[in-house]
């Protein structure tokens, strides 16, 4: 695959902001790859600022085991319980991470399936005015995850100077089977109007974003596989409240 053509690294501290915009071009420059929700966005957010104080995602559990913790125990539940849904808590954190490398994995698998399915696509064929819809539908899942990457790239670079969008791609639908008639709009007009020779770069790009998302959760899961039980997290949570 191609390397990114326009993301310079640029390795720096989290911003102290809560701008969704903000944090998600954080994230593309740093990191290299689009979170694809909201949610995620604020995720991996939350690991950049503890990891920019030399703190892995074991003590992120530990961390948000322990807050839940104390909110339990001011609210008088027994020990048991708050221990129980404290670990809750952090699991369920755990298994998000465990969501988003999944789902990075199935994008690059549609994705490359795409890609061969334009590189099936004869050469001699691809005149400067064939289109993405020449040669495929807007069903196709590698398709839908093209488009979603390209949403999600313009929203990264340009944040509040994009061109308004009927919809937020971090909210949107994308989903083949339950996406909206809006977005299905969308997927059609990209598909009318963007040519095969320029699909390929952006194609390339779209998977290797894939790839560094993968990876990237791949990291922070093995990081914290060892926090995953109530003992451990419990443990992480006393000494990072006293670091």
């Amino acid at each position: 695959m191609a390397e990114r053509r326009t993301i310079t690294t640029n390795p720096e501290r989290p911003p102290a902001t809560t701008n969704i915009l903000q944090r998600l071009n954080y994230i593309y420059l740093n990191q290299g790859f689009l979170p694809t929700r909201k949610g995620e966005v604020g995720e991996v957010f939350r690991i950049e600022k503890a990891a920019s104080r030399g703190v892995g995602a074991g003590i992120v559990l530990g961390d948000i085991y322990g807050h839940r913790l104390r909110q339990l125990e001011a609210q008088h539940a027994s020990e048991a319980e708050a221990k129980r849904q404290a670990t809750q808590t952090a699991r369920a954190v755990f298994r998000s991470w465990t969501s988003h490398y999944e789902e990075a994995r199935s994008d690059l698998a549609h994705l490359s399936a795409l890609a061969e399915e334009l590189d099936a696509f004869d050469v001699i064929d691809r005149d400067a005015e064939a289109t993405l819809n020449d040669v495929t539908t807007r069903d196709n899942l590698g398709v839908i995850k093209f488009v979603r990457f390209l949403d999600l790239r313009r929203l990264a670079e340009l944040g509040p100077r994009a061109q308004p969008m009927k919809f937020n791609p971090l909210t949107a639908n994308y989903s083949r089977d339950t996406m909206t008639p809006t977005v299905k709009g969308h997927i059609e007009d990209i598909m009318e109007n963007i040519s095969l020779r320029e699909v390929a770069p952006w194609l390339d790009d779209a998977r290797l974003d894939s790839f560094t998302r993968s990876d990237y959760f791949n990291d922070r899961l093995h990081e914290s596989r060892t926090f995953t039980t109530e003992h451990n997290i419990g443990n992480v949570a006393v000494r990072s409240s006293i670091s």
